[in-house]
């Protein structure tokens, strides 16, 4: 949020309005004169309207910050697990400006996995889906960031590593359709339910 000077008369309200709800791209408020926009720094006026322009400015960008950010469920498949591929996939994640927020290694039974690929119990690849992914130790991660979901699963290529693009983990990782190295949260919706699956509040 950045003051970039100017006029303007409306109230706090309508200000609120236009800039958080309609999310337009700037408003002005009529606190000294000032008006605002999206794109960089703090503001530090000093006096009463100083102090409420800045508990504004700090309001507004936590406000973009919580609704920016995403979160995502990532998964080091056994095969990569098997092959000491963790910390290559990792870094790859973070340097592509994804966070791991949360991580642990488990190895879950095949009623578990079935639980968690519910979603695609009338496929025909189902069962063998939730055998290999309970074939060995996996790491679950929650990955937080701008558009988490669809950036993760722009890192991790397409579902066939033959198909992935080059640079994306299934390419320089994956060996199969089915042993691609990593999994990652299709939807927003998805990305809540799998992570309350693996890290239960």
């Amino acid at each position: 949020i950045n003051y970039v000077g100017g006029a303007g008369s409306i109230t706090a309200a309508q200000f609120l309005q236009r800039f958080i709800i309609n999310k337009t791209p700037w408003a002005h408020l009529d606190i000294a004169g000032m008006a605002f926009s999206k794109k960089a720094a703090n503001l530090n006026p000093r006096g009463a309207t100083g102090f409420g322009v800045r508990l504004l400015n700090n309001l507004i960008k936590k406000y973009y910050e919580w609704n920016m950010l995403e979160k995502t469920l990532s998964i080091i498949k056994p095969d990569a697990i098997e092959r000491n591929l963790e910390d290559k996939i990792q870094e790859i994640l973070v340097k592509k400006g994804l966070a791991i927020k949360e991580k642990k290694k488990v190895k879950i039974s095949k009623e578990e996995a079935s639980e968690f690929y519910k979603v695609h119990q009338t496929k025909s690849f189902y069962d063998e889906l939730c055998g290999y992914l309970s074939s060995g130790p996996i790491v679950v991660m929650v990955l937080e960031g701008e558009n988490a979901v669809l950036n993760n699963r722009e890192i991790m290529g397409a579902t066939d590593p033959k198909k992935a693009a080059e640079g994306t983990i299934r390419k320089l990782y994956g060996l199969s359709i089915d042993k691609n190295s990593v999994h990652g949260s299709d939807s927003i919706q998805n990305a809540q339910k799998e992570i309350q699956f693996f890290f239960k509040q």
